[in-house]
């Protein structure tokens, strides 16, 4: 956390890091993504919120002599009273929050950091109450992992809001009745078992739900998605396994299939193993079908 003092006062604690983030202030990240014009307008929206700060109905006034900045604005705390600020002040505060995005092709991006799961019940507009995954999405299946990151890609290269339902529904689904949280079989999942074929079933869960809930959903998995790339890169990355030009489902279905040896039996059981369970071996195995490939390619030096 970083202090924010302005004219010697000292207003708040500034996050410097996704896990730093409070759930008040993720609730409001995902409230103002949707209405911020560039990364740094939801900056300093989030800069605004996170210290209370308001700018005020108040005329600006010139910047003295020596200033870039043309005006000044109006900004009211309760610590600070009513003080004036230039753009590049308020740029200058709001530089705290730049772990927000990451910057590609001269271009920031908002790239997710939340691994722990600090909403992990939310209701739906008709107040159903769903249940999300634990934490890095631990107790997820790997079928169900394969089908969230198909409708990722969907969601990702064509903005399909049919996908956005289905993929929030499948991630956020209603209580498994039978599951008692106090047994000793308890496996850390209150979720319904997930089933492919009732994928309507969770997009009208998923369109139930609010765009700011939308969107954590969405932060949240890309957050646990980084935290997993970096974990298990080769098994996440199954394209690099498998010819280029094909769709995630038929990338991770390859390597299931040569980790299987093409024993459908097996091929089942990796499917409904725990997702870091599967991820590990398929790693074990996209390294060591790696090292055969180079070595097929390598050329005799005579």
């Amino acid at each position: 956390m970083k202090d924010l003092t302005v004219n010697d006062t000292h207003i708040c604690k500034v996050p410097t890091k996704w896990k730093e983030i409070s759930p008040d202030h993720i609730k409001a990240l995902c409230k103002y993504i949707n209405y911020a014009i560039s990364p740094e307008s939801l900056k300093v929206m989030m800069l605004l919120y996170i210290s209370r700060l308001k700018l005020v109905r108040s005329k600006e006034i010139p910047a003295p002599g020596g200033l870039f900045d043309k005006t000044l604005f109006p900004i009211k705390g309760k610590k600070t009273g009513l003080f004036y600020a230039s753009s590049a002040d308020i740029a200058f505060m709001a530089e705290s929050l730049d772990f927000l995005f990451v910057e590609k092709e001269k271009k920031k991006y908002m790239q997710s950091g939340l691994v722990e799961n600090h909403f992990p019940r939310l209701r739906t507009r008709w107040r159903t109450q769903l249940y999300g995954p634990g934490s890095g999405l631990y107790n997820l299946t790997f079928a169900e992992f394969i089908r969230l990151e198909t409708l990722y890609e969907l969601i990702t290269s064509k903005g399909s809001s049919e996908a956005e339902n289905r993929f929030c529904g499948t991630l956020y689904r209603k209580r498994d009745k039978t599951v008692d949280p106090n047994s000793p079989t308890f496996e850390g999942d209150l979720r319904e078992p997930f089933n492919d074929h009732l994928m309507d079933t969770y997009a009208r869960q998923g369109l139930r739900l609010s765009r700011w809930k939308k969107n954590y959903i969405r932060l949240f998995y890309e957050g646990c998605r980084n935290f997993i790339t970096d974990k298990f890169p080769q098994a996440f990355y199954a394209n690099e396994a498998v010819e280029t030009g094909t769709t995630t489902f038929e990338n991770f279905n390859k390597l299931i299939t040569g980790l299987s040896n093409s024993d459908l039996t097996k091929a089942k059981e990796i499917r409904k193993a725990p997702l870091y369970d599967a991820l590990s071996q398929l790693e074990a195995f996209a390294i060591e079908g790696k090292k055969l490939r180079e070595a097929r390619d390598k050329k005799t030096v005579y």
